[in-house]
């Protein structure tokens, strides 16, 4: 089996350094990936607080609705309400395009 060592966990009787297997090392790679996601989704939640609080013809030029923006600061951090409001202005440009 494929081990890695890590230096700082020496076992305090003999000295010897600790192994554990790889598949730890996976997990670990997986919930660090994980924590800087959410912590990027959070940061993204900001940014949406910060245009709630714009002016109607801000939001206009970007093209969000302000009932988009709010539906998309409501979303919870599992899922990317960045995404999510930019296929929800997509939509909103094509139902546009179709009425008139």
């Amino acid at each position: 089996m494929t081990t890695f060592e890590i230096d700082c966990d020496t076992d305090i009787k003999t000295g010897a350094l600790l192994r554990l297997p790889q598949s730890w090392h996976r997990l670990w790679a997986g919930i660090v990936a994980y924590r800087r996601l959410r912590r990027q989704r959070r940061i993204d939640r900001q940014a949406f607080e910060n245009l709630l609080y714009q002016d109607q013809r801000i939001l206009d030029d970007l093209g969000y609705r302000r009932d988009a923006v709010q539906a998309a600061y409501q979303l919870p951090l599992s899922v990317n309400a960045a995404r999510h409001l930019r296929l929800q202005r997509k939509a909103d440009r094509a139902a546009m395009s179709h009425h008139g």
